[in-house]
């Protein structure tokens, strides 16, 4: 064979090659470029372990809407309510009412330790000193409100106390008093009570013209906020007035961090002297939630606006703005929920919950970077609580989720 005859088909050879990759590729066609394009597109998500989750038993056919949650020594509190199934009649009554419910879950594992029926009402709030805590319950009607004492031991309730009216400022608890303010409702007139803690008695009563907005124990003062009115410092024994602050113009309770306390104003957040009411320093800010404060690295209070959506770090001695940080969110603010919860570890945990999923973020005390932690399928309906590196989320106020913010694992993601 000639050299000539050679290189001829070799050529043929390699138009073959070519015609052949041709049409490999157009039989492929968008087959092939799909999988190029979804292999491409696959990223990784945080998805953050779930160290347990809690769902409220019930009977068939009842639905279940969980309340609130606390945490009390090492159990987390839980109120929810079972509502009984509709009638498929809307004329029929089946004569069943809600059912409210109290439980004490391990927060380690979990484990229900007691749990009780707190009647047709539910536990709007309370607190929690030594082994006992202290709820408000709704039994049914408007003046069907009562304070309960309840053993965190074996939840048996200790002593009740009809009030009549609802008490919508949070619970407080002093040495031997239990404080709470019995009112006709929002900035109407009310009354500050002290309630014997060991069998419910009234110690005294003082009324107010408004709703106090909270109160802070501390020694023999009491330290409170009248709703739109001053702040007041009291002697815990018999509620006489020490001084009282009138530039302050309460909107949320007073707060005491070191030796200042800080409370939420309508025109910003107001430092003041515990001792004789003096105001060490005011920063402007639309209506703030104080969400609680840090000693290290430096004694700061933290607290968060809506307008803007953010929250923010204050030092403490003398009000300087430290950081802000913003929600990376994705959806217009009335589309997604914005919690937050201090970790005793100097940071500070916010979860971004939005539609289907909540993202779960930590943000540092010292400068405000943020890290994501990890991704949750579900929207996150109440308040964050964390204690040990878990954070414990009320899920589509169906279930209990307790996360360990240590471990996030990632998981393959992939977009069509």
């Amino acid at each position: 064979m000639d050299r000539v005859t050679m290189t001829r088909r070799t050529h043929r050879g390699i138009v073959r090659t070519i015609l052949a990759s041709a049409l490999l590729a157009t039989s492929c066609g968008s087959a092939c470029h799909n999988d190029s394009s979804r292999i491409e597109a696959r990223h990784f998500r945080k998805e953050l372990h779930t160290r347990w989750r809690f769902i409220p038993p019930s009977s068939t056919g009842w639905g279940i809407v969980i309340q609130r949650m606390w945490l009390c020594g090492d159990d987390l509190l839980l109120s929810w309510t079972a509502f009984p199934p509709q009638p498929r009649n809307p004329s029929e009554s089946r004569g069943l009412a809600p059912i409210g419910h109290l439980a004490a879950i391990a927060s380690e594992t979990g484990v229900v330790r007691w749990s009780i029926e707190t009647g047709p009402g539910v536990c709007a709030h309370g607190t929690s000193e030594d082994s006992t805590f202290y709820g408000v319950m709704w039994a049914s009607g408007p003046e069907a409100w009562e304070v309960w004492s309840i053993s965190l031991r074996d939840g048996s309730v200790e002593w009740k106390r009809h009030l009549g009216r609802w008490s919508r400022m949070p619970l407080a608890v002093g040495a031997k008093a239990l404080f709470l303010n019995p009112t006709v409702g929002r900035g109407g007139p009310s009354d500050l009570e002290a309630t014997d803690r060991s069998d419910g008695d009234v110690i005294w009563s003082r009324p107010f013209p408004t709703e106090v907005t909270g109160v802070v124990p501390r020694d023999s003062h009491l330290y409170l906020g009248l709703y739109g009115g001053p702040l007041l410092s009291l002697r815990s024994t018999d509620a006489t007035t020490v001084w009282s602050d009138k530039q302050v113009a309460c909107i949320g309770a007073p707060m005491l961090l070191e030796d200042s306390l800080v409370v939420e104003g309508k025109a910003g957040v107001y430092c003041i002297g515990p001792g004789d009411g003096r105001t060490i320093w005011v920063h402007a800010a639309d209506r703030p939630r104080i969400i609680g404060g840090w000693k290290d690295p430096i004694p700061a209070v933290v607290y968060a606006t809506d307008h803007p959506d953010s929250v923010s770090a204050l030092r403490l001695t003398d009000g300087y703005h430290i950081w802000a940080w913003k929600p990376p969110r994705r959806l217009p603010q009335a589309q997604a929920v914005t919690y937050y919860a201090l970790e005793s570890t100097a940071s500070l945990v916010c979860v971004l919950s939005e539609r289907t999923t909540s993202t779960v973020f930590r943000i540092s005390a010292r400068d405000g970077a943020s890290t994501a932690l990890g991704v949750i399928e579900g929207r996150v309906a109440l308040d964050v609580l964390t204690r040990d590196e878990t954070a414990f989320l009320a899920i589509e106020l169906r279930s209990i989720v307790a996360l360990d913010l240590r471990r996030p694992r990632e998981t393959p993601v992939t977009h069509d």
